[in-house]
């Protein structure tokens, strides 16, 4: 199971990659496909939209059956599939269908990885082991920028583009092997699982405050990061692919550090919400 967790974390690395990744490619793609800053935040939303709404589903099949088989179908197909799309594309509406399969092939990696926590590990674990997943996952963040630049500017971007499909695909061929088949973890007593169980955390109060601020922090940082960085730094300090990457990477490399702190220094501070509050002011 620890390997399989281990290439769950390479697929949470792509998953931050795809999210990533427009803002580097964004002078190339407005060259060879005419894509506008419009047509590609279009195809950046599109792929948070189904990542989002697959997220639930998921959930609820993740409880029921397991986490193997649908990260490796998942993966190989979004992954891999929206890959070979995003390569092949020519138009504007090629790199939107692209970035949906590609949002569908990010989506299961890091639920999966949650739900192998919270059934073979200590819950006073949890937050430190989750911070690892995501700090380990934001080298993915890191990847889809100065070294992309670096990439794209030796074979090209549909090279490169091609190759991260492939690598989609073999993570998926990985977690087939890597991962457990045993049968779900039987429900804790007294818990639903499932679509029950998504019901009773929407009606918990403390979700309900943590849902906004997740909003409010995320969505600036992940549309800037994610896709506008790009045409901004290129159209206001007519900056290049490679300097548009050097600037990215120092915000990926600040949120991969980030990520790895948080969990010691709520041991560290006894106090989530002395945490919370001072990451966010």
């Amino acid at each position: 199971m620890k390997l399989g967790i281990f290439f769950l974390m390479l697929g949470y690395g792509l998953s931050q990659f795809y999210r990533s990744f427009l803002a580097v490619l964004s002078p190339a793609l407005a060259e060879d496909l005419g894509a506008s800053a419009a047509d590609l935040s279009y195809a950046s939303g599109i792929w948070f939209l189904v990542f989002a709404a697959a997220q639930l589903p998921i959930g609820v099949a993740l409880d029921r059956y397991g986490p193997r088989w649908i990260s490796v179908i998942l993966v190989a197909i979004g992954g891999g599939g929206g890959g070979v799309m995003m390569a092949l594309a020519h138009t504007p509406q090629d790199i939107t269908l692209a970035m949906a399969f590609l949002g569908l092939g990010g989506a299961p990696v890091l639920m999966a990885a949650y739900f192998i926590f919270a059934r073979a590990y200590p819950a006073a674990l949890f937050s430190t082991l989750a911070g690892v997943i995501i700090g380990v996952g934001c080298f993915g963040n890191l990847a889809g920028s100065a070294p992309l630049a670096f990439v794209v500017a030796q074979v090209g971007w549909r090279a490169a583009m091609g190759g991260v499909a492939l690598m989609a695909i073999g993570v998926a061929v990985a977690l087939a092997f890597a991962l457990s088949n045993q049968n779900p973890t039987p429900k804790p007593v007294g818990q639903a699982l499932g679509s029950a169980g998504l019901l009773s955390l929407f009606r918990n109060k403390q979700v309900l405050l943590i849902l906004p601020m997740i909003i409010v922090n995320y969505a600036p940082n992940a549309a800037v990061r994610g896709l506008w960085a790009g045409p901004y730094l290129a159209d206001v300090f007519g900056m290049d692919a490679q300097m548009i990457g050097n600037v990215t990477m120092g915000m990926a490399l600040t949120m991969a550090v980030a990520c790895f702190a948080f969990g010691p220094l709520e041991r560290l501070i006894g106090s989530k919400k002395i945490l919370i509050l001072g990451a966010n002011t």
